[in-house]
């Protein structure tokens, strides 16, 4: 699971290496973004997208695309084909291009998660967490 982690963060780390938060990385606007984020994290709605973030949407993922898909394509192929596969699907729903190397980085790892355990639980957890820490990354300024 640490490995799973450590894989899902490259991209982040290597931002924070270069002196960059999330939205820095891209046009101006995008400091708007963080800066509006951080400003709604006090408010009702603020709470439900940091519910929806960081719970909701991991468990979902990972059902689909570790549980289904993975489990389903580990039957019928290698393991690292499985992984592969899954993840680049994961990528799909992730299709904006700032976020590509980090679905990437969050898919190969949750499947390797999957793998490994046999279980999503690992990869529910390495999920929430990864979203968790990207809200918290994209609202410094």
């Amino acid at each position: 699971m640490l490995l799973a982690l450590v894989i899902a963060q490259l991209p982040l780390c290597y931002l924070a290496a270069s002196g960059q938060t999330v939205w820095q990385s891209g046009a101006g606007s995008h400091l708007a973004v963080g800066q509006e984020l951080r400003a709604s994290l006090s408010t009702i709605g603020g709470l439900g997208l940091l519910v929806a973030t960081v719970l909701v949407a991991p468990f979902v993922e990972e059902m689909l695309y570790r549980g289904y898909l993975l489990g389903g394509l580990m039957t019928r192929v290698p393991s690292i084909v499985a992984v592969i596969v899954s993840a680049l699907l994961f990528v799909t729903l992730h299709a904006e291009a700032a976020n590509t190397v980090a679905a990437l980085c969050l898919g190969l790892g949750t499947a390797f998660c999957g793998v490994r355990t046999r279980s999503i639980m690992p990869g529910i957890v390495v999920h929430a967490a990864n979203n968790a820490f990207g809200m918290w990354y994209s609202t410094l300024g």
